[in-house]
C-alpha cells in the first residue's frame, strides 16, 4: 500500500501519525489491515522510517 493509493483525507490522517503504533491504531480504527511491508511503505513515504 502506498500513500498515493489512499484518499486525500486518509493521507492527511496517515501523515498526522507520529509513530508506527499510531499508524497501526488508525488502520484498526478505519478497518484496514496493514502488513509489515505496508507499514514500512507508509512510514517511509514521508521520511519517518
Amino acid at each position: 500500500m502506498k500513500l498515493d493509493d489512499l484518499s486525500p483525507e486518509m493521507q492527511k490522517k496517515v501523515e498526522a501519525c507520529e509513530t508506527a503504533e499510531e499508524l497501526m491504531k488508525l488502520a484498526e480504527t478505519e478497518g484496514v489491515e496493514l502488513s509489515e511491508e505496508d507499514l514500512g511503505e507508509l512510514l517511509s513515504a514521508d521520511g519517518r522510517a
